[in-house]
């Protein structure tokens, strides 16, 4: 009879209704999430992180990313009030710089010390000269709007790289692309002297840090929800191909730089994968759940615990920094070395920390 269902049909329904309500797809999962790694060796549990020094505390807000100003001087942060606060490193003082609003993420240098940075909120690349002059450069690619604008770097001929997490969920929601764990965010490049802008690559796994190599052939990506980092090559025989640079990482990296001087990889990794984060990851109805019930996902969350890694060239683990609990500092997505000095921002503490490098 028309309008009666047994009762099998009340759990898929049930599933159907929530998905409805939270905006993601009923059908997701992850086929190429493996099991998180064993915490041992270069990946055992520490508690290094706990010695670091707070700086700028109450001053600088969540800096989701730094970078060092060419002379070392003082380091460029982004701030969920929407200020490039500069921290002087001899004195510990801070400088609210340029308001560019919205909620900034990734900022990089440029090659005539201009500063770019990506603002989701408002879908911008934004461009900032050195007497803190604003810039749109660009608020789509391919003829799709950024949907959430995250990270970006810039080579020594001024092609700017950036990448777009996810076309289809904004800044506000963008956990839900990671429970989804379906291909929506992608790579762009803009070019200044045409004022361009083009997608290299699209369907990745919320693409988040990019930073290009010491030669600029290849440039690594961070895709967060997959746990691991791919090359990306520019030029040479491999041009336009795609080889995994480091994978089956214990969390989910954020966003990666360079060391100018030794050519190591400095990787932010928010959160922390154990058995249940993989079951998440591989069940489409835990999934569903974790979505509706804020309560339920903070089961997940990734503001406790907080965690560098350092990799060198060819992806190898070296080290890592942790607070494994997060009782010093969590959701850490950066860090720079500065004068053998790592840097630590993240999206919970209203503070930079800083640590010796071991």
């Amino acid at each position: 009879m028309a309008g009666r269902f047994s009762a099998t049909d009340v759990p898929l329904r049930i599933i159907n209704s929530i998905a409805l309500e939270t905006r993601i797809a009923p059908e997701t999962h992850l086929s190429r999430m493996i099991c998180s790694p064993m915490q041992t060796c270069v990946y055992v549990h520490n508690k290094l992180l706990h010695g670091l020094a707070k700086l700028g505390d109450g001053q600088l807000l969540q800096p989701e990313d730094m970078v060092a100003d060419p002379t070392e001087m003082f380091l460029y942060t982004t701030n969920s009030d929407g200020w490039i606060k500069k921290y002087y490193l001899s004195n510990g003082s801070v400088e609210n710089w340029v308001n560019v609003g919205g909620r900034p993420l990734a900022i990089a240098l440029g090659n005539e010390g201009e500063v770019l940075v990506c603002e989701p909120v408002q879908g911008q690349l934004i461009g900032v000269d050195k007497l803190g002059t604003k810039e749109i450069l660009a608020t789509e690619a391919g003829g799709i709007e950024f949907g959430l604008i995250d990270a970006v770097t810039v080579s020594s001929n001024g092609l700017i790289y950036f990448t777009d997490a996810s076309t289809k969920h904004p800044l506000g929601t963008w956990h839900f692309d990671m429970l989804e764990g379906q291909v929506s965010g992608r790579i762009a490049v803009y070019n200044p002297e045409d004022k361009s802008t083009r997608v290299l690559l699209d369907e990745l796994y919320f693409p988040n840090g990019i930073a290009l190599s010491k030669s600029e052939d290849h440039f690594i990506n961070c895709e967060t929800t997959v746990a691991r980092c791919m090359k990306f090559f520019l030029r040479g025989e491999k041009e336009g191909t795609i080889k995994t640079f480091i994978e089956n990482l214990p969390g989910h990296p954020d966003n990666i730089h360079r060391n100018l001087k030794n050519g190591r990889f400095y990787i932010g990794i928010p959160g922390n994968r154990n058995g249940l984060t993989d079951f998440v990851a591989r069940t489409p109805v835990a999934k569903q759940i974790l979505a509706f019930s804020p309560v339920l996902y903070k089961l997940l969350d990734m503001r406790k615990m907080g965690r560098v890694f350092e990799v060198d060239p060819s992806g190898k683990p070296l080290q890592v920094y942790e607070d494994p609990t997060g009782e010093v500092i969590g959701f850490v997505t950066t860090v720079v070395e500065v004068d053998w000095y790592l840097y630590v921002g993240g999206f919970r503490d209203s503070f930079a920390g800083r640590i010796k490098v071991h």
